[in-house]
């Protein structure tokens, strides 16, 4: 549907975004609300409408594409977990060396990469100090 059967049909257009023209020709990124206004009758007697510029919004979008790009396409390998160690996202290098697919990753947590608990133990105390300069634990598996 185009945007004007789309007013006509439903009254109201939400977070239309497009391009619009300004006084130097320059396109500038837009999100667009038009809602109609109607009189007593249900007559459609005009429209209210706002524009809102959403040019940094675009630049930071694009910049989360590029990180993403990056990251996808790194050749180390890379996951992401939440708190509860539950993996929710792993770039293909690291499907690829650990040869499982990203459903079977979905359902598995940190620890399961792990063969012994004191490595788990050792690695929890370290991203809890939350310092970036620490050596690892020198561990028997190490």
């Amino acid at each position: 549907k185009d945007v004007a059967n789309v007013l006509i049909e439903e009254g109201k257009i939400i977070n239309w975004e497009h391009y619009l023209l300004n006084k130097n020709n320059k396109l500038i990124p837009v999100e667009q609300n038009i809602v109609h206004l109607k009189d007593e009758e249900g007559e459609i007697t005009g429209a209210v409408g706002v524009i809102r510029d959403i040019t940094e919004r675009k630049k930071v979008q694009m910049k989360l594409v590029q990180i993403r790009t990056a990251v996808d396409n790194a050749s180390d390998c890379i996951a992401i977990a939440d708190a509860e160690g539950r993996i929710f996202y792993q770039n293909q290098t690291f499907l690829d060396l650990f040869g499982y697919t990203a459903e079977e990753i979905s359902k598995m947590e940190i620890p399961s990469f792990y063969e012994s608990s004191e490595m788990i133990s050792d690695l929890v105390e370290i991203m809890n100090r939350g310092e970036d300069d620490q050596e690892w634990p020198q561990s028997d598996w190490l």
